[in-house]
């Protein structure tokens, strides 16, 4: 049996560990080509979405798209922005790393189940022992996310949900107003993650406190300071306005009109569901794939402008920051 102290006294040698860190780079790559290959070119509705760009794209609406491509950059930064904050005052990152590190995560993401890769991604980018650090901001960071995530697919149900399934009219007056007041608590409880940590550290969480790194995770998420937290909700809200945006502006760009307010409230009710967000059951009778085809239908888009629409989203979002991804992986020493 290898002891830790073999283990250790490998991994001191320079030669071994640039040949470890290699072969990590190898396989990090290999499974973001093959995910990249999955989710690209072995789709099965591929020839719908060709056909959707050919039939539905007008050079005229082309501004939409450049817009789109333009929010990019500022919904991944204003991520990056959002990371370092939360990893102050006990790292400093710069811009240019912290960005690597969000982009390394995007990639890991895209081949790890419900996107948990993004954590390990951002690490690679931190220095080992504040590996704690990290994942205290990522997790913070992300929390964050969901809660405006969750507000706005609340709104966007208000909005579109009946006219999506009009049986939702029916719902008595008190389901909606605990849905509600249920939210609308997740903001505060949220900007009281210092006390609600010392509340969770008072109980006997024996399986957490065996982990070693677990006393400092704890600590970092006690030091966030409400004005901090607060900080990072404003952060959040405005990355989640950039990306509903430019969905809605791929969705000018392929020739579905439809009012800016209801795209919105439609593209946070997407949203919402498309991220796994605990439902009520009735809202399972929904496919999460045809969701957006079964919306927009109702103002008179058709499937393949909707397809194109959607796909277009997650090349500019996800597969071209992957890919810069993939470039910074390569860099990692």
């Amino acid at each position: 049996m290898i002891s830790q102290a073999k283990i250790r006294s490998f991994l001191a040698n320079p030669g071994h560990r640039r040949k470890i860190i290699g072969i990590l780079k190898l396989v990090l790559l290999l499974f973001l080509g093959w995910a990249i290959y999955q989710q690209v070119f072995r789709r099965e509705d591929l020839n719908d979405i060709i056909n959707g760009f050919a039939m539905n794209f007008r050079w005229k609406n082309a501004p939409w798209f450049v817009l789109c491509l333009i929010l990019m950059p500022l919904n991944w930064g204003l991520e990056t922005e959002k990371w370092r904050i939360l990893l102050r005052p006990e790292l400093i990152l710069p811009f240019r790393r912290a960005l690597a590190g969000i982009l390394t995560g995007i990639s890991v993401s895209l081949f790890t189940p419900n996107r948990i890769g993004e954590y390990g991604g951002r690490l690679l980018l931190i220095p080992a022992d504040k590996s704690w650090l990290g994942l205290a901001a990522t997790l913070t960071g992300n929390i964050a996310q969901w809660i405006i995530l969750l507000i706005g697919g609340l709104w966007g149900a208000a909005m579109v949900g009946p006219k999506l399934l009009p049986w939702m009219e029916d719902l008595p007056g008190w389901y909606s107003s605990v849905l509600w007041g249920g939210v609308t608590i997740l903001p505060i409880l949220y900007t009281q993650m210092g006390r609600l940590t010392n509340w969770l550290k008072s109980r006997n969480w024996r399986k957490l406190r065996q982990w070693r790194q677990w006393p400092k995770l704890e600590q970092a998420l006690i030091g966030y300071k409400k004005g901090k937290l607060i900080a990072i909700l404003v952060i959040a809200f405005c990355r989640y306005l950039i990306y509903s945006s430019q969905y809605l502006f791929l969705l000018y760009a392929f020739g579905v009109e439809v009012n800016a307010m209801e795209g919105l409230a439609g593209i946070a009710l997407i949203f919402l569901i498309q991220s796994s967000v605990p439902l009520p059951p009735f809202m399972a009778l929904v496919a999460r794939g045809e969701l957006a085809v079964l919306l927009w239908a109702s103002y008179g888009a058709n499937e393949l402008a909707v397809l194109a629409s959607t796909f277009s989203l997650f090349i500019i979002n996800l597969l071209i920051p992957a890919l810069l991804g993939g470039a910074a992986i390569v860099k990692i020493k």
